[in-house]
């Protein structure tokens, strides 16, 4: 009986998943409705129903996540006792000192000041070319504002033509 055989365990889900989603349906049908009465019997057990879904699916949350930072927490103190237990702290030995001759501190300071030389020319280019390109910006605006006037300027013109016309 392999083809229609649905095992009854998957009927008692199905079954369970259709009554909790119908009586939430049934319990905001009536609340939006506005047909509940506090007093009536339709209305205790919905809202008995209502409460022991909301109710035991917090409980169930709140357990987890319980559950989860309960185990989480056992979980770290058990690694950190290993690693004390497995890794005592080891010295490590510190390299000496470099010393460095007369030779090599003038090279160094060389370096170092032709490293700055060609950084500050980097840092003018860089100043130069931001200039040239905000003079650029201020020529633009200034056409622009050239070539507004002078339509303005033809429109009047030939505004009062027409006028005269």
């Amino acid at each position: 009986m392999k083809g229609g055989f649905i095992p009854i365990h998957y009927r008692f889900i199905g079954g369970g998943l259709i009554f909790l989603i119908g009586s939430q349906l049934i319990y905001y049908g009536m609340r939006f409705n506005g047909s509940y009465r506090l007093g009536g019997p339709v209305w205790g057990i919905v809202s008995g129903v209502h409460s022991l879904i909301v109710y035991g699916v917090l409980t169930a949350v709140i357990g987890f996540a319980v559950l989860f930072v309960i185990a989480g927490l056992i979980l770290a103190l058990d690694s950190i006792e290993k690693t004390k237990r497995i890794a005592p702290e080891e010295e490590i030995p510190l390299s000496p000192p470099i010393v460095l001759s007369p030779e090599q501190i003038e090279k160094q300071k060389h370096e170092y000041e032709e490293m700055l030389k060609e950084a500050r020319e980097i840092m003018a280019k860089d100043r130069e070319r931001a200039e040239a390109k905000q003079r650029l910006e201020e020529q633009r605006k200034q056409d622009v504002i050239k070539a507004r006037r002078e339509r303005s300027a033809e429109d009047v013109a030939r505004a009062g033509l027409d006028d005269f016309l």
